[in-house]
């Protein structure tokens, strides 16, 4: 069984990537986060406990890494009640946060059924590898 400690390292680095995304205002140092905490995003996806690294970045107590957790899960298809509960509770919040989860709100569903019609082996491999 693979310990949490292993998740650790990534979970930091995401939670730390995005915090830094969301106070750096130049845009070279923001594609340089951005591309970094894609890379560290990629690598939980690769981890045999992704599900459990996305539990943990959607429950934490940032919005900020709430968002971008939900926002990541649900472009791959996993975690979609988790996700939806998440959207729902930062829609109430004020500004760009509430504003971002209550539109993404609006089309979790119905980008899950277009994977499904469109592409089924799309879905089989947009999920987190195991």
């Amino acid at each position: 069984m693979v310990q949490s400690t292993d998740l650790d390292p990534l979970l930091k680095g995401i939670i730390a990537h995005t915090q830094d995304l969301n106070a750096t205002e130049h845009i070279g140092r923001h594609n340089r986060l951005m591309a970094r905490r894609e890379k560290l995003i990629d690598a939980l996806v690769e981890h045999a406990s992704c599900d459990a690294g996305f539990h943990t970045l959607l429950s934490h107590r940032d919005p900020d890494v709430r968002l971008m957790a939900a926002l990541r899960c649900r472009w791959r298809n996993i975690l979609v009640e988790p996700v939806t509960s998440t959207l729902q509770d930062l829609a109430h919040l004020p500004g760009e946060i509430g504003d971002s989860a209550k539109s993404s709100l609006a089309w979790v569903e119905p980008k899950a059924a277009v994977n499904l019609l469109i592409s089924p082996g799309h879905f089989l491999l947009s999920r987190c590898r195991r």
